[in-house]
C-alpha cells in the first residue's frame, strides 16, 4: 500500500510540475497516443516479440549454467553462426526492403508528430537517421566516436541520438547492444535466483524505469549517468543481499 501511495503521489506531483513548466510532457503524451493509434499492428508485433524474448531468457536462465564455459559456448556458437548467416544473406532475405518500409513509416510518424510537438518529431528524426546509418553495419556498428557526427546531421548542437539502444548499435553493433541490455537488467538477473518476488520487484522497478527512459534519451552517452547507474545497481544489489540474509536468519530463528 505504501508503494502504491508513493506511485500515485509521485505521478500527481510530476503532472503538477509539468503543468507549471508549460505542459511539454503532456504534449508528448498526446503525440505518443496519436502515433500509437496509427501503428497498432506494429506495436502489437513488438509486444509479442518482447514477450517471446522474455520467455526465452527465463528458459535460458533455468536450463543453462552460465558458470560453466561449455554451456556458454553451446549457447553463443549457434547465435554467432545464425548472425553470420543472416549478415551474409540479409539482402536475399529482404532486409533492405524491410528497412526501407520502416523508414517510410517513420517519415509518416515524423509528419504526425510535427503537428503537435517538435521535440518528439526531432527524436523520431534521430531514430530514422541512426537506423539509416546502421545499414550494412548492424553487427559491427560505426564506432563510439561517430555518433556525435551522425547526430549533428539532424541537429547541429547535439552529440547523441536520443535513443540509447540505437546509440549502442552505432557504437559497436548487435553485440554491444546485447552486452548493454545484460548490464541494464543485471540487478534482476543477479537477484532473481536468490530472493523472492516480493524483493525482486525493486530491482525490476529500477531496470524498467531506465529501460523506458533510454527509449527517448542516450543517457549512457554521458559518463555521469553511466557512473550513477553503476553505483545504483551495486548499492541495490548489496541492499537486497542484506535483506535476503536477514530473512534467512529470521527463518532459522523461527525454525
Amino acid at each position: 500500500m505504501g508503494l502504491l501511495a508513493s506511485l500515485f503521489l509521485g505521478v500527481a506531483f510530476a503532472i503538477f510540475i509539468d503543468a507549471e513548466a508549460g505542459g511539454s510532457f503532456a504534449r508528448r503524451l498526446d503525440v505518443i497516443v496519436l502515433i500509437a493509434h496509427h501503428n497498432v499492428l506494429n506495436f502489437a508485433i513488438a509486444a509479442f516479440a518482447v514477450g517471446v524474448l522474455i520467455l526465452m531468457t527465463k528458459y535460458a536462465l533455468q536450463k543453462i549454467d552460465f558458470r560453466k564455459w561449455k554451456h556458454v559456448v553451446l549457447l553463443v556458437a549457434p547465435l554467432l553462426v545464425a548472425s553470420a548467416w543472416a549478415f551474409e544473406n540479409g539482402r536475399d532475405l529482404g532486409a533492405t526492403d524491410r528497412l526501407t518500409t520502416f523508414q517510410n513509416q517513420l517519415s509518416k510518424n515524423i509528419a504526425l508528430a510535427e503537428t503537435s510537438d517538435w521535440n518528439t518529431a526531432a527524436r523520431l528524426q534521430f531514430l530514422k537517421k541512426g537506423i539509416s546509418e546502421l545499414e550494412g553495419h548492424l553487427f559491427t556498428g560505426r564506432g563510439v566516436y561517430m555518433e556525435p557526427y551522425i547526430a549533428r546531421e539532424v541537429l547541429g548542437d547535439h552529440k547523441h541520438l536520443h535513443n540509447n539502444y540505437v546509440s549502442w548499435l552505432i557504437w559497436g553493433g548487435i553485440f554491444v547492444l546485447v552486452s548493454g541490455l545484460i548490464w541494464l537488467i543485471s540487478p534482476v538477473i543477479l537477484t532473481s535466483q536468490q530472493v523472492g518476488l516480493n524483493i525482486t520487484v525493486f530491482p525490476m522497478m529500477i531496470a524498467s524505469l531506465w529501460s523506458v527512459s533510454l527509449l527517448f534519451d542516450s543517457f549512457f552517452a554521458w559518463n555521469g549517468f553511466t557512473y550513477a547507474y553503476t553505483i545504483l545497481i551495486c548499492v541495490s544489489y548489496q541492499a537486497l543481499r542484506s535483506k535476503n540474509h536477514e530473512n534467512v536468519q529470521q527463518i532459522r530463528t523461527i525454525g
